[in-house]
């Protein structure tokens, strides 16, 4: 099936700012790069304007984790934990394991029932604590 005989409309943002929501001012990307349980954690944020201009970056090496889940939630519980210490406000959180956002937006809705125990539980629920202020995407 092609496009154009689809029923509905498949269409994704063009861009990020397409994306936040129109209170967020800003977007912060958080990353993890995980090789194995035994090896250290590469972690990375940056902060960005609503028009995508660089405002701040960090990155830093951290004590190795279970798993790949366990290192992106400890990538946004920093990052979050960045934007707290910062003072910024109205800043939307993006990361690109769809595991992790999916525990954090079920853990903000407050349907804590649903949420998977893992080993990266605590730190989900760490980052869902400390991010009341901001937008999780």
């Amino acid at each position: 099936m092609t496009q154009e005989q689809l029923p509905y409309s498949v269409t994704q943002p063009a861009t990020i700012s397409e994306l936040l929501p129109q209170e967020a001012e800003f977007y912060c990307i958080a990353d993890a790069s995980w090789k194995s349980p035994t090896d250290k954690v590469g972690i990375g944020w940056s902060l960005h304007s609503r028009e995508g201009t660089l405002r701040l970056h960090g990155s830093s090496a951290i004590n190795s984790t279970n798993s790949p889940l366990e290192a992106e939630a400890m990538a946004m519980l920093l990052a979050i934990q960045r934007m707290n210490i910062l003072s910024y406000k109205n800043v939307a959180m993006l990361g690109d394991n769809a595991e992790l956002i999916k525990e954090l937006n079920l853990l903000q809705a407050a349907k804590t029932q649903e949420l998977k125990l893992n080993g990266a539980t605590i730190i989900i629920q760490d980052s869902q604590n400390s991010s009341k202020k901001y937008m999780l995407l």
